[in-house]
């Protein structure tokens, strides 16, 4: 039986394409990424896995998106074939990606790009679904719309599990650990957006403390968790490692989320200055201890 505890944390701190090197500019202790392509208008890091190897989407000049991967200094663009958007999600320790993809006016699917070649994930019943996450043994999360409403599910040996928080109005899993622990934010019924820990069948509630909007993208497995939130100054990253709440800013950013975090505790996002909006990798090495 799945149960829900709650905890209020409290803020502490502060077809493949081509190949081509990557643009990473130092900024502080952060790395800023940005796809090395004329005319891109924005870059996201979503994913990183124990071997440095990122994934996320970007935005050409003509306005369509594309998924990417940037591995060992060289990029690669991800596009599902026929697709008119792809996004890279989530990677793991074999290179397997997901990601999800539209072929059509409001429909998406979900993805596996293992071995080069993709395959469709869908829930049974679903409209839409996007694919969030995958374990180091190939589970996968995500989350998906059906004519009840909006859900989270795990992927595993080929069985789709359903998740759904207790009282919520709609769930969605962004990630898993190697534990099979998933997180992810929920709404209540009062449209506030709370996240959930969910480990061996009992759901944790996860709020910032002040914020009505706290949302966990991943969580490695040290049980590190990794996500952003609003506050009166706006978005902010946040990593919770072992009790800790830790606010992360990029320096000179309006807004900042972190969507990904490794094994090593390398950290990757998305950030907005006067310049657009660019991904960014934040190196445990670098981060203050």
């Amino acid at each position: 039986m799945l149960t829900l505890q709650r905890v209020v944390l409290v803020c502490l701190a502060f077809n493949l394409i081509g190949g081509a090197s990557f643009c990473a500019a130092s900024s502080g202790d952060f790395k800023a990424i940005d796809v090395p392509i004329p005319g891109v208008i924005s870059t996201v890091a979503n994913g990183i896995n124990a071997q440095g190897d990122i994934v996320g989407e970007y935005q050409d000049s003509l306005g369509s998106f594309h998924g990417f991967l940037m591995s060992r200094g060289n990029f690669v663009s991800i596009n599902v074939p026929g697709a008119i958007f792809t996004e890279a999600l989530g990677i793991n320790e074999r290179g397997d990606i997901v990601g999800d993809y539209s072929n059509g006016p409001f429909m998406r699917h979900g993805f596996l790009l293992s071995g080069g070649a993709f395959t469709t994930i869908d829930p049974p019943e679903s409209n839409s679904t996007t694919a969030t996450g995958i374990s180091p043994e190939g589970d996968i999360v995500g989350y998906y719309n059906d004519n009840n409403g909006g859900h989270g599910f795990l992927l595993s040996h080929a069985t789709f599990i359903p998740i759904d928080v207790p009282g919520a109005s709609a769930t969605l899993a962004w990630g898993t650990s190697p534990q099979g622990s998933i997180v992810g934010p929920y709404p209540d019924s009062n449209f506030r957006v709370h996240s959930y820990l969910l480990s061996k069948g009992t759901f944790m509630n996860i709020d910032v403390l002040g914020s009505d909007f706290t949302e966990a993208r991943e969580i490695n497995a040290r049980g590190e968790i990794v996500g952003d939130y609003f506050d009166n100054h706006g978005e902010h990253g946040f990593l919770l490692s072992a009790g800790n709440l830790e606010t992360i800013d990029v320096p000179g950013a309006s807004t900042t989320a972190v969507v990904g975090i490794n094994a090593e505790g390398d950290i990757v996002g998305w950030y907005i200055d006067s310049h657009g909006e660019h991904g960014f990798l934040l190196s445990k090495k670098s981060r203050p201890s």
